[in-house]
């Protein structure tokens, strides 16, 4: 539940610009005008990046679908580079890649270890970078051998 209201918080932020310092807006001074005039410019402002929650409860071998959206006004979708990679993984590093092959907005991810995992996505438009981390915990699969019968168990027995 924590974990849900700081993504949404990280969300909030990202879209409410907050989270990128390329959203300034910077005044440039002429040093060949002596009237003390300030010009304004503005910098490119960095792809925006949403992502939904991942969805709960996550298990071993699950696939799970990673959607996010990614917009940018001044810059055509198809010319943003999109990338993922692992941030934090149960796993270590030599087992699993920090890099995914994915580079769309929208993943499916399949764990291969109970723990805690953190998946990054960039977005860059040529001038300017944003990403956003997605995280989740993934538990042991929970298998019922449903063949053999239960042995009963006597009230009392210890």
């Amino acid at each position: 539940m924590a974990r849900n209201i700081l993504c949404l918080l990280g969300l909030l932020l990202i879209m409410a610009g907050c989270s990128s310092p390329s959203n300034s807006q910077t005044t440039a001074e002429t040093p060949a005008d002596s009237t003390d005039t300030k010009e304004e410019t503005d910098s490119i402002p960095a792809p925006k990046i949403a992502c939904d929650p991942v969805p709960e409860p996550t298990t071993i071998g699950t696939a799970i679908p990673i959607h996010c959206q990614v917009s940018d006004d001044n810059t055509p979708s198809e010319n943003i580079a999109l990338s993922w990679h692992i941030k934090n993984s149960p796993l270590p590093k030599e087992t699993e890649p920090g890099d995914l092959s994915e580079t769309t907005p929208t993943i499916t991810f399949t764990p291969k270890a109970a723990g805690y995992y953190a998946l990054e996505l960039t977005a860059d438009n040529g001038t300017a970078k944003n990403a956003i981390e997605v995280d989740f915990s993934v538990q042991e699969s929970l298998q019922i051998d449903c063949q053999s019968p239960a042995e009963p168990v006597e009230v009392g027995q210890t």
